[in-house]
């Protein structure tokens, strides 16, 4: 199944099931599918053309795993064992 680029709704439009299911249903089928290879066309593992992110400080460090967030001027990751500090 192929993703779809998402549908721009419009105030008062009518939903139909066939929009839902091919804007919602079949675009999440083809996430739940998705492996993600790197390869060009149905997702990648490079963010093109993102400069800067930029993370809320959540005075804290992260409780949950696979968790990336900012403590401070640190940015941490949590392995579901131990806190990481990334450098």
């Amino acid at each position: 199944m192929a993703w779809t680029a998402p549908r721009r709704w419009v105030t008062g439009e009518q939903v139909t099931a066939a929009l839902l299911n091919t804007h919602v249903r079949d675009n999440l089928l083809a996430l739940s599918i998705h492996t993600h290879t790197g390869a060009a066309g149905d997702g990648d593992d490079v963010l093109t053309g993102l400069d800067t992110l930029t993370f809320d400080d959540q005075v804290g460090s992260p409780s949950t795993a696979g968790r990336l967030q900012r403590n401070g001027v640190n940015l941490q990751w949590y392995t579901g064992s131990a806190v990481e500090t990334l450098a």
